[in-house]
């Protein structure tokens, strides 16, 4: 791109031939480039001022330029996401595996191994066996929450009951439907009748209703009656 810098307003002069003649040469307007050296004095021109030249570094100055920059500045943006992606995302799948681990671990203690059997679409059933003997079942549920899903792991013995249950991860209201991760309100499963939270209704009822959806799908697999209601 040529460098206009110093032509801006400068008068020129037109020649028969409509060629604009500057102090430097003769000018080519659509490229703004020299084409040849300064004219001789003399003869009739016109002046006038380099306005279609300014309008080529206006151009690049004003449109040109800014999209290019933005443009550099969106792949880089990009690139860096996508390489802080890559970094990240193994990481955040180890935790969120060994969370569920934990979790399967808490709720039934009895078990030292577990292999997936049985998938509803909404409750994931893991038969957790040690020594070789099935000792109950993990049921993995994700009911929908106040502030969304509620990932939970509910321990069921080989009879249907329930053994206990854990909240995996959830994205509840701090200090209210956070207190669905408190013993006080788990604990009460397996242990009896099961009480909403006031105030955190919501969570609290998703929580119930996530473990009556893991209970019935366990006692379905098992071809044991019964209503799930986690009592």
């Amino acid at each position: 791109m040529p460098d206009f810098e110093n032509r801006e307003g400068e008068l020129f002069r037109k020649d028969e031939k409509e060629q604009p003649i500057t102090s430097y040469g003769e000018l080519d307007i659509e490229s703004g480039n020299l084409i040849s050296s300064p004219p001789l004095a003399g003869g009739k021109f016109e002046l006038e001022k380099i306005d279609k030249v300014k309008v080529h570094k206006d151009f690049f100055s004003s449109i040109l330029k800014p999209a290019l920059i933005l443009t550099a500045i969106t792949l880089v943006v990009a690139l860096l996401l996508g390489f802080a992606n890559a970094v990240t995302k193994d990481k955040i799948a180890e935790l969120a595996e060994k969370a569920q681990s934990d979790a399967m671990n808490a709720v039934l203690p009895a078990a030292t191994e577990y292999k997936e059997s049985a998938d509803t679409g909404t409750v994931k059933i893991f038969e957790g066996s040690a020594a070789g003997e099935v000792v109950g079942y993990a049921a993995k549920a994700s009911p929908i929450g106040f502030g969304g899903a509620i990932d939970l792991v509910v321990g069921v013995d080989t009879s249907g009951n329930i053994l206990g249950l854990k909240i995996i991860s959830m994205s509840e209201t701090p200090g209210i439907g956070t207190k669905i991760t408190d013993p006080a309100f788990y604990g009460q499963f397996g242990s009896g009748e099961v009480d909403t939270i006031s105030g955190a209704t919501i969570s609290s009822s998703a929580v119930i209703r996530g473990a009556n959806e893991a209970v019935a799908a366990v006692k379905e697999l098992l071809g044991i009656g019964g209503d799930g209601n986690g009592q």
